[in-house]
């Protein structure tokens, strides 16, 4: 897990010090955009998602309160996801929104 080392907050934004280890680098090596820092307390994982079987392959069922509470009015058919391990636990992360610019797509109801 990263360790915050310092903040230091200034008019122009929030810098943070960080010490991570080798195998965590990997996951930012050049990356400088888009790295999102989330506390991993029990507070942070709040929700418990139902997983299984289903035929022949591996399922995260999503209940319909977990996605009214967060406002998601639909779920995508193919969603980005990576499997992210740190230490000995290994999370799942899944993008369930994004946002599409180009062709609009027209839904009914």
């Amino acid at each position: 897990m990263a360790l915050i080392k310092s903040i230091d907050m200034r008019p122009d934004g929030i810098f943070l010090e960080v010490k991570v280890s080798k195998s965590e680098y990997r996951y930012l090596a050049l990356h400088n955009k888009h790295v999102v820092v989330l506390p991993m307390g029990k507070e942070m994982f709040n929700e418990e998602l139902t997983v299984g079987k289903l035929g022949n392959s591996n399922r995260v069922m999503l209940p319909k309160r977990f996605l009214k509470k967060n406002d998601i009015k639909t779920l995508p058919k193919k969603a980005p996801a990576t499997i992210v391990s740190i230490g000995n636990n290994k999370y799942l992360i899944v993008g369930l929104v994004s946002e599409q610019k180009g062709i609009p797509i027209f839904e009914e109801g």
